[in-house]
């Protein structure tokens, strides 16, 4: 009786261990495939997407249990900085395989290792707390390491964010909201240009700025041109007053 005990107590294990492991037995699109995590930064300005290079954040992945794998040197939990745009990549090793980069995540038996990703604080230029909108979102990172044909062997990493979404890859979106980047006062409000009618063509012309010498003389042309008129209009107007007094004074005469 002991015996079937056991036995059903060790194939319920392997049923749930190979009913949790399954999943990474086959490609999907939401896990990551391969014995790599990408994190990496962007940001964004008026939903646009742009570089800076400036600012520098701090990460942190933690272990869920406090005892999980993490690059050498590190227990508990492994601090990071990226710099404007910059990605850091950490590389699943099996055993005593070699090293494929500067940050390296060895695991020496199988399961399912979880850990916490999230961003902290940012530091550069400017005020970063009145600048920028750092992205708070929390990953929650699982690494499966399964049983293969020659011993443990990668199965997947999935990434479940704080909206429970699996995204393909981690980036963390900054917004700035800050006015390094002013935009261009609203023309509404600007006085309209000074404008003089071309007297021999249709259209207008800008008098902003200096005038040229063509255009004195022709404004002095109109000037002395409109004297002229007005002076001819007084003389007629003094000649007929004149004449109507004359007709009058001879009519008292007679």
């Amino acid at each position: 009786m002991k015996k079937m005990n056991r036995s059903f107590i060790l194939l319920t294990l392997i049923f749930v261990l190979l009913c949790t492991i399954y999943p990474c037995l086959e490609a999907r699109a939401d896990v990551i495939n391969v014995p790599k995590l990408s994190i990496s930064q962007i940001f964004e300005y008026s939903g646009k997407e742009y570089q800076d290079n400036e600012l520098v954040c701090s990460y942190e992945l933690k272990g869920k249990n406090g005892n999980e794998p993490l690059p050498e040197g590190y227990s508990g939990s492994f601090g990071f900085t990226l710099k404007g745009t910059d990605n850091l990549e950490l590389n699943i090793l099996l055993g005593d395989e070699a090293s494929k980069g500067k940050y390296d995540i060895r695991y020496t038996a199988l399961g399912i290792y979880e850990y916490k990703l999230k961003q902290e604080r940012g530091s550069g230029s400017g005020d970063v707390t009145r600048d920028y909108k750092l992205d708070t979102t929390e990953y929650t990172v699982r690494v499966y390491i399964i049983n293969g044909d020659d011993g443990i062997s990668f199965g997947c990493i999935e990434v479940v964010d704080g909206n429970g979404e699996k995204p393909s890859q981690v980036e963390f979106q900054n917004e700035y909201i800050g006015n390094k980047f002013n935009e261009p006062p609203s023309d509404k409000n600007k006085a309209p240009d000074a404008t003089v009618k071309n007297p021999f063509g249709d259209g207008e012309k800008s008098i902003d700025g200096p005038l040229t010498g063509d255009e004195i003389a022709l404004i002095t042309i109109l000037v002395l041109m409109g004297a002229a008129l007005v002076g001819g209009i007084v003389v007629v107007i003094i000649k007929k007053k004149t004449a109507s007094e004359t007709i009058d004074s001879l009519k008292d005469k007679a």
